[in-house]
């Protein structure tokens, strides 16, 4: 589920006119339309774009959080046999499939409206985005580590 919410946070934003926060961010055009500088008619379109799946995504991403809360309810239950389990655990992830998939038919109509130029930024931006997740797991993993030697040190 952690990796579909980081997918909507990377496709959702393209274009979008943000609310205020109370974080202070949003007040105007979203940095991703700023910084790919789309135009007022790119812009519109990727509204267009995202209000047409907004519905679905949102479905979709309740459907996931109540497959998962499902999942882990049969999870922990010491009665429940492996065929249930293998049911429950489908169940969730055929729903994590449906979500990236709408998540993905967004993403590809977003992308149509960009410019070349743009869309060779937005894959730089995407690499960077992906690079620094891979720093921030490899440090949590090594605190994680470094922690555990730490409580257990006969296991070092």
């Amino acid at each position: 589920m952690r990796s579909l919410a980081l997918l909507l946070t990377a496709i959702l934003p393209l274009g979008a006119q943000m609310p205020a926060s109370p974080r202070g961010h949003g007040s105007g055009p979203n940095p991703m339309a700023r910084i790919l500088d789309l135009s007022p008619e790119q812009q519109t379109q990727a509204k267009a774009i995202r209000e047409k799946h907004r519905g679905a995504l949102k479905a979709d991403h309740a459907a996931v959080r109540a497959q998962a809360e499902a999942f882990h309810a049969v999870m922990q239950d010491p009665k429940t046999g492996e065929a249930q389990l293998r049911q429950a655990f489908d169940q969730m992830n055929a729903a994590r499939f449906q979500a990236m998939l709408e998540a993905r038919a967004m993403h590809q109509e977003m992308r149509a409206i960009l410019t070349p130029d743009q869309q060779a930024k937005a894959d730089a931006m995407k690499a960077q985005f992906q690079e620094r997740r891979k720093a921030r797991m490899a440090a949590r993993r090594a605190a994680w580590q470094q922690r555990h030697q730490a409580q257990d040190p006969q296991n070092n």
